[in-house]
This record gives structure tokens, C-alpha cells and sequence, in this order.
């Protein structure tokens, strides 16, 4: 059995975050524990649909609620911690060492929407191939179709070739993201309905933009160092930031990403 690992300040914005967590737990096996230095009474009131026995109340320390959390996710073992996108807040700080994927769920009503279409950004690295799983077996949980993002980045070329050099960069970066949209596409099941999208331009400004569309947005990290960390000024960390949809980001070098959430019975939502 896994983890969904929620963690809240008590502020109105942890409603969001308890939603979209429960609904995670919905659509998969897994039990929820809900972890904060602020717990209101009506927690298990807001996890609807999901058993209370399969729900777990934890206080978290108020002088480091992060590094609380932290060592909750790795004493439990959980395969997902959902937090708040709020600027310099945990899901920051967690990005920079979390011992499994991070949900990063923005303010408003985009994190309560049905999730009928997730997004996945691929690159064909290692790190992009880790989420792969986790986004195919939660579009099939939720039927949901999976849009596959890949970004032809555009981020510093100019600036440094001009004319037909310029121009054969691009053309060799576009087939090499169009050859691995292909392959992704061809190797995916029959059960999962999918489409595959090239974008172009700044990798991190696209995805956001594509966020405008979907319901969550799945990706990898290359971090950096031993303790997995997310750059924070790099892709995945600036869209963590800045998207309009929920996004799971999966660390550099977190092992079988987000695939024990769906072991055993599940229940679309």
C-alpha cells in the first residue's frame, strides 16, 4: 500500500490542496496522510469519498514545518507529497530535496476541475522517461486523455547562431523532439488516448501556457546533487511556479515514480 502525503497551513488555500490530493487518493489504492502545523477540525470532512480508515491526521513541527514534512515522506515512504504553490513557501523548499514526486497545486478553481486531460512534458531523457508511467496509469485511472508536450527550445540559440546555421540548429532540434514524441506515442497501450504536440520557444514559458489547457501537468527534473534537487531556476522548477494547473514533479533519481499509487483496486473520479 503507498502514500499520498498532504501538507497544509491552515490558510483557505489548503482546501484546494486537500481536494485535489484526495482526489489522487480517489483514483488510486493509496492512503492519505494529512500533515500541518494548523489542522482544522473538518480535515476528514474534505477528503470526500475516501474511507477514514485509510486517512491519517499528523501535526508537523512549527519551527520547520518543511523539514517535518520531509522526514514524514521518507519514514512513510510516500510516493507523492501535495503542497501549495504559494512563493517561498514548502513547495519550493521541498522541490530542493523531496524523497519522491512533488504536486505543486496553484490557487483557484483550476485545482478543483476534472482532471480530463494531463499533460506530460518529455524530452527522451532519463529523467522525462520517470514520469512516464505515472502520467500514463493516472490517465487511464481518471480516463483521461494524455497530451504529450514535447519543446523545441529556442532559449540561447539565437543569440549565438545567425542565418543558415541558425537555421540547420533548429531543423536538427525539431526532428530530434519529433523523433521522440514518435517513439513515446508508439510505445504507449491501446487503453490510453493520447496526442502528441511539438512546441517551440522557451521550454518553461510554453508549458506554462499550455497549463491554460489541461487539468495537470506531469514532468521530470534533472536537479542536480545528491539529495535530488529541483532547480529553482530551471524548467521545471519556474513552472512549478507559474503554472495554471496542478503540476507532480518527479525528482532526479526517485525510484518507481508515483506506479505504487496505482497497485491494486482503483476508482475513477
Amino acid at each position: 500500500m503507498s502514500t499520498i502525503l498532504i501538507g497544509i497551513d491552515g490558510s483557505e488555500r489548503s482546501e484546494e490542496v486537500i481536494a485535489f490530493g484526495g482526489r489522487l487518493a480517489n483514483a488510486s489504492s493509496a492512503d492519505v496522510i494529512v500533515a500541518g502545523a494548523s489542522l482544522r477540525d473538518d480535515v476528514l470532512d474534505r477528503l470526500e469519498g475516501i474511507a477514514p480508515g485509510r486517512v491519517t491526521i499528523r501535526p508537523l513541527d512549527h519551527a520547520s514545518p518543511t523539514r517535518a514534512l520531509y522526514d514524514l515522506a521518507e519514514a512513510e515512504l510516500a510516493a507523492l507529497i501535495v503542497v501549495d504553490s504559494t512563493p517561498g513557501g514548502m513547495s519550493e523548499r521541498l522541490l530542493h530535496g523531496a524523497p519522491c514526486a512533488v504536486a505543486v497545486v496553484p490557487h483557484g478553481p483550476r485545482a478543483a476541475a476534472p482532471m480530463g486531460r494531463i499533460g506530460l512534458a518529455y524530452d527522451a531523457s532519463e529523467e522525462a522517461r520517470a514520469a512516464v508511467t505515472g502520467a500514463v496509469d493516472l490517465a487511464r485511472a481518471l480516463d483521461a486523455e494524455l497530451e504529450v508536450l514535447g519543446v523545441v527550445s529556442t532559449t540561447g540559440v539565437g543569440a549565438m547562431l545567425r542565418g543558415a546555421e541558425f537555421r540547420t540548429i533548429r531543423k536538427d532540434l525539431e526532428h530530434s523532439v519529433q523523433h521522440g514524441l514518435a517513439a513515446l506515442m508508439a510505445g504507449l497501450e491501446a487503453d490510453v488516448t493520447a496526442t502528441s504536440h511539438r512546441l517551440t520557444g522557451d521550454p518553461a514559458e510554453v508549458l506554462c501556457e499550455r497549463t491554460a489547457d489541461l487539468e495537470l501537468l506531469l514532468m521530470g527534473s534533472r536537479g542536480y546533487g545528491p539529495l535530488r534537487s529541483v532547480l529553482v531556476g530551471g524548467v521545471s522548477g519556474r513552472v512549478a511556479r507559474a503554472a495554471q494547473c496542478p503540476v507532480i514533479v518527479v525528482p532526479r533519481g526517485v525510484e518507481a515514480p508515483l506506479g505504487a499509487l496505482f497497485a491494486g483496486d482503483r476508482t475513477a473520479c
